[in-house]
């Protein structure tokens, strides 16, 4: 009788751990299903006075007059900088630092935002609107372009990675970015740091026809960036720098003719303009297109079947009158 007791209440515990563990894993199932982390992105109040790129930029100028390389914002300033990103580290061309611009669509100024986080595609995608925090943060011109950042000088470091949520806001508006065309011979000082369209333009003849046709950045003289020259059919170019650390590096340059999009900006000793793509989906070339290469000629034999019509071994001269004597109608 006891032995019978017993099992009874060993079964009896059993299904009661059965059900506890029965109505807690349904019990996890259940949050599971609800517990959805919230991914949307609300709009901010902004309670400083917001300012545009182009105002940050003239407050540079005006500091450059007055004899100052940079500018720095009071600690306790109020100011915060709205525009637009038009930059992409996805396929790794550009490395902590966001290209901001004044508005989507024909916009009329931009700057460089430097900041020591990576990735930044991920939370700032090209077209998310954002606002900077200009409190504390220093405005100068590094490497050829305006630039914010942490420091003095015309080489201002980074803003650290915890102070990425201080500094940069993000906006629920994320716009569509539209190229601004130019042509090459309207670069200036004011498309630094826009994200621009080149119509008509092409690859040098000598970088993509030949048998060994060009990479975008993985030859053996490319160090840190590949420099490939643009021309444009409309006459002049630009060179097209690619970083050597970017997933597209190893890609042959397009041979056609075509469209190229990327963002104006000046190469590191600031002595030419570069074109700074976000990925190769920039470079619009159709293959088959009509190169505009200039006509020459090949001589591969003297001219008129073989004949010389003039030669001249300059052993009869003796001085200088000689040669101020010397005409083709002697010969």
């Amino acid at each position: 009788m006891h032995n019978n007791m017993e099992m009874k209440t060993n079964n009896l515990f059993r299904l009661i751990t059965l059900l506890i563990v029965l109505l807690t894993g349904f019990s996890c199932v259940q949050d599971d299903e609800f517990d959805i982390p919230d991914t949307s992105v609300l709009e901010p109040t902004i309670s400083g006075t917001i300012i545009d790129v182009d105002a940050v930029l003239g407050i540079l100028t005006q500091s450059e007059l007055d004899g100052d390389v940079d500018f720095t914002f009071d600690g306790d300033s109020d100011n915060v900088m709205v525009g637009y990103v038009v930059s992409s580290d996805e396929a790794g061309n550009f490395f902590e630092e966001l290209i901001i611009q004044d508005a989507a669509s024909n916009p009329t100024a931009g700057i460089k935002l430097l900041i020591d986080v990576n990735p930044l595609f991920t939370k700032y995608e090209i077209g998310r609107k954002i606002y900077i925090n200009l409190a504390g943060l220093t405005v100068a011109t590094t490497n050829g372009v305006a630039g914010l950042g942490i420091g003095g000088g015309s080489f201002i470091e980074k803003i650290p990675a915890p102070q990425e949520d201080a500094v940069i806001i993000r906006s629920a508006e994320v716009g569509t970015i539209v190229p601004l065309e130019i042509a090459v011979a309207d670069f200036s000082d004011e498309f630094e740091n826009i994200f621009i369209r080149l119509l008509d333009v092409q690859f040098n003849r000598n970088d993509v026809l030949g048998e060994n046709p060009l990479t975008f950045a993985a030859e053996d003289t490319d160090e840190f960036d590949g420099e490939r020259f643009l021309e444009s059919c409309l006459g002049g170019g630009i060179i097209v720098s690619t970083s050597t650390f970017c997933d597209f590096k190893g890609l042959i340059l397009p041979k056609g003719r075509g469209t190229l999009d990327g963002i104006l900006s000046r190469d590191f000793f600031d002595d030419f303009y570069v074109m700074n793509i976000n990925e190769p989906a920039n470079v619009v070339f159709d293959e088959a297109s009509t190169r505009c290469d200039p006509d020459f000629l090949e001589c591969l034999s003297p001219s008129g079947g073989g004949t010389i019509f003039y030669e001249q071994d300059f052993e009869s001269f003796t001085d200088e009158s000689d040669f101020e004597n010397c005409s083709l109608d002697q010969y």
